[in-house]
């Protein structure tokens, strides 16, 4: 049977883990103070219920940060502003994020791909999903590139810090020639 994650399927093979976490191995890692463990629940019937962890979590240690892109009700209407519309998608925000060599033993794991395997204990070198600073830090990355690159692409970097909810961006221009040059 399938292993589950909250009643859905899970198959996450080796290669897949391997380009989101290093595994002890790749460390040479021995047990420090500053070292913590995510909380991960695989259940093995979609069924089961939920044990809850009594303790500490990483979230209830970090600071959510504020929120800094724009609002939706903003970004739509200015996005109907336009004669000629443009949309974008951050790709894989969370997952283009690099975590700071410091962060990534306080995003650590354990996993085994099968119950009978043996334990690994990885950490994250990505930005985690379900992290409470996740969200601020991909949308603070976003606005740190459009700031860097301003003076390169005056154009896009006001069209980032305007129009882009979280990693969707709703833009456009009041002409196909001006369109052309704010996706150039």
């Amino acid at each position: 049977m399938a292993a589950t994650l909250c009643g859905l399927p899970v198959e996450l093979s080796e290669r897949a883990l391997r380009r989101a976490a290093q595994t002890h191995s790749d460390l040479n890692w021995s047990p420090v103070s500053s070292s913590a463990f995510l909380f991960c629940h695989i259940c093995g019937r979609a069924n089961s219920t939920w044990t809850y962890f009594s303790g500490i979590s990483l979230n209830d240690l970090l600071l959510v940060g504020p929120t800094v892109h724009s609002s939706l009700i903003d970004v739509l209407l200015r996005f109907r502003l336009h004669r000629v519309a443009l949309i974008a998608d951050v790709s894989r925000m969370y997952r283009a994020i690099a975590l700071t060599e410091s962060d990534r033993d306080l995003h650590r794991f354990i996993w085994r791909s099968s119950p009978s395997g043996p334990l690994k204990d990885y950490r994250m070198t990505r930005l985690t999903f379900g992290v409470s600073a996740s969200s601020f830090i991909a949308n603070m990355c976003v606005k740190q590139n459009a700031l860097d690159y301003v003076l390169e692409f005056p154009l896009a970097a006001k069209a980032v810090e305007e129009s882009f909810y979280v990693d969707d961006g709703l833009t456009g221009a009041d002409s196909i020639e001006q369109a052309i040059e704010l996706h150039h």
